[in-house]
């Protein structure tokens, strides 16, 4: 019976998290798509794969190429809203 209980408080809890994460979410205003970070990582979607580069401690792509130059793009007009 012990165990049963330990269950049921278990999935309470994951259900309250899950309640908190849903309020905190926010929407893109030009997508729809929830937001949890700084920008829409579907309008944004160069910036987020260069934090997955910084993350994963991998080398990032030369300056030069048209992914870096969106990349700046993105953050230029993230920099320009705040």
């Amino acid at each position: 019976m012990a165990v049963l209980h330990i269950h049921i408080v278990s999935v309470s809890f994951l259900s309250v998290g899950i309640l908190k994460l849903k309020a905190m979410a926010e929407y893109c205003e030009d997508c729809g798509c929830k937001v949890y970070g700084n920008g829409c990582t579907n309008c944004n979607e160069e910036l987020y794969i260069l934090d997955q580069y910084d993350e994963l401690e991998m080398e990032r792509p030369s300056e030069d190429t048209d992914f870096m130059k969106k990349a700046r793009e993105q953050q230029e007009c993230l920099a320009n809203e705040r």
